[in-house]
């Protein structure tokens, strides 16, 4: 893989349109029933989502990549938001922001590394040690994404929580062992 990773292509994909397009391509995303509703992505299990290499968001392994993670990060972020201030405030955050809730193809809230796994956008094989490289390359980005969610959660707290979490499920990938289905338990 001759794929070169940086901060600077990482941040301006995540909150970009772009990656707004690819998630709202990748899957079915419809409207929650609460009011005011907010996007909701109810099943991402693989079986309605194009195949990852030819149908994910871009042609360049980069931006597989990328979505994959942004994919993560995004419910791991809803997710820790829950954990530490409530579900209430994780419903707040998805109307304010307008990024979309996932739930995985079983139902409910389900662990970002399970759901990945249901889509079909785990990294494979040859492509792990890449994939572990980008994560190396772009983590220390994440303290400033996270900076931007005071409103919901205290900052530094969430912030451990998905520092932890994400070096865990780098971890996983290292080690080839089995992602854990729940993050947080009774959603």
């Amino acid at each position: 893989m001759n794929t070169i990773f940086n901060i600077e292509n990482y941040q301006n994909y995540y909150g970009s349109l772009e990656f707004q397009r690819d998630l709202m391509g990748y899957f079915r995303v419809t409207k929650s029933k609460t009011e005011p509703p907010y996007p909701f992505i109810a099943h991402v299990d693989s079986h309605f989502n194009p195949s990852r290499i030819e149908g994910c968001p871009s042609s360049s392994c980069e931006k597989n990549f990328y979505f994959s993670f942004c994919l993560f990060f995004h419910a791991l972020q809803a997710q820790g938001i829950s954990i530490l201030s409530g579900r209430e405030m994780m419903e707040k955050f998805h109307v304010e922001t307008r990024n979309p809730m996932i739930s995985c193809g079983m139902g409910g809230l389900m662990h970002p590394a399970h759901m990945l796994q249901e889509a079909g956008l785990l990294p494979e094989g040859k492509e792990i040690p890449a994939y572990l490289n980008m994560m190396d390359v772009i983590l220390p980005a994440i303290h400033s994404q996270v900076e931007e969610l005071s409103t919901y959660a205290d900052v530094e707290k969430l912030y451990s929580l998905i520092k932890e979490e994400v070096m865990e499920f780098r971890q996983r990938l290292d080690k080839g062992e089995l992602h854990p289905t729940h993050l947080i338990n009774g959603l």
